[in-house]
């Protein structure tokens, strides 16, 4: 196996141990606790398997050279992503913005100055009071478009390979 596709299976592995974890602390250990701050881990979790299946994607690109050269970086693979990979295995516009999102919120977090778990949900302000509402549906909506996505990398990388 050349290295290019042993980073990909690398990847794509850790992608789907991210959305097993996170589903796991979704639907078991979440409801089981109660405890909000919890819901920050499961959405850390999706983030990092959306970089990572974006990462085995541009990864399996560069490889046969489908992809211009760029500096390796995350935006850099979700730029890279977004315009030459996103249209080619068939990823929605919608995806895209979720993925935006899931960044964003993910982003928000760490910059965050101040979080406070409220009821079922947790917020998170920003610098300016701008509020970020992070809930068990919206996290779960999350986790099933970051699945569709993993998903749909690997049918297309089969698809590819002659795999299937």
């Amino acid at each position: 196996m050349g290295v290019m596709k042993k980073e990909y299976k690398e990847c794509i592995e850790g992608a789907e141990e991210d959305i097993e974890v996170a589903d796991h602390l979704l639907t078991q250990t979440y409801p089981l606790l109660k405890d909000s701050k919890l819901l920050l881990t499961v959405l850390s979790k999706i983030n990092s398997a959306i970089e990572k299946t974006i990462e085995g994607a541009v990864v399996y690109e560069r490889t046969y050279k489908r992809i211009p050269v760029f500096h390796n970086s995350v935006k850099a693979r979700q730029r890279v992503f977004e315009e030459f990979i996103t249209e080619r295995y068939g990823i929605s516009k919608r995806m895209v913005k979720t993925i935006e999102t899931i960044n964003r919120l993910s982003n928000a977090h760490r910059e965050s100055p101040f979080e406070v778990s409220f009821k079922e949900d947790f917020v998170i302000f920003s610098d300016d009071f701008d509020i970020k509402k992070l809930s068990p549906d919206l996290l779960g909506s999350f986790l099933n478009d970051a699945g569709e996505l993993l998903e749909r990398v690997k049918e297309e990388v089969s698809k590819d390979e002659g795999l299937s």
